[in-house]
């Protein structure tokens, strides 16, 4: 995950922001596309400040604490314009490690690799009901660009994550067939 592109994407987008404001903004807007810890928002705000992509000014809000607040450089607006082109230089290889199961099948339990493949089956699909709900929230997002964008990235997991339900329900309907060959 390129962390310093969602933190270079949100002060461009939102404008000068303290550590803890981005932070949220990645959790109320990317959450089910970036899992970024506070902590680490901080190290890669620092880092983008020694490279010149951010500046940092202290700011007082009143008997809270000093905090820094962020704004992104015209080095930064090209290093955002670089990241996200770079971003779009990808290959599409997934890997699926519960595929090794499928090669020695013949050492599991045919009982014991349905029952698994529900489990799993359940949990991506009360996924997909969350990210339903995400998305809802999404769509109150002001900005129409924005928005749009949003639900292009909503819709990207959306599509996997069926995908996904629909292999395993064809998979078990396999496993459970009659005429299956897999041994029980």
């Amino acid at each position: 995950m390129n962390i310093p592109l969602y933190l270079l994407g949100f002060l461009s987008r939102c404008g000068p922001q303290h550590g803890y404001r981005l932070k949220r903004l990645i959790a109320e807007m990317t959450a089910d596309a970036a899992d970024i810890k506070l902590p680490t928002v901080y190290y890669h705000l620092d880092k983008l400040q020694l490279q010149g992509h951010v500046t940092g000014s202290k700011s007082q809000e009143g008997k809270r604490p000093e905090r820094s607040v962020y704004s992104i450089t015209e080095t930064g607006r090209k290093a955002l314009q670089d990241m996200l082109a770079e971003a779009l230089q990808f290959d599409y290889r997934p890997k699926f490690e519960a595929d090794a199961v499928f090669f020695f099948i013949d050492s599991i339990s045919k009982d014991v690799l349905v029952t698994t493949l529900n489990r799993y089956r359940e949990r991506l699909e009360a996924v997909l009901a969350q990210l339903d709900d995400d998305r809802e929230e999404g769509a109150a997002v002001p900005d129409m660009q924005s928005r749009e964008m949003t639900e292009v990235v909503f819709s990207h997991y959306r599509h996997h994550y069926l995908a996904e339900v629909s292999w395993l329900s064809d998979t078990i309907d396999r496993l459970v067939a009659k005429g299956s060959r897999i041994p029980s």
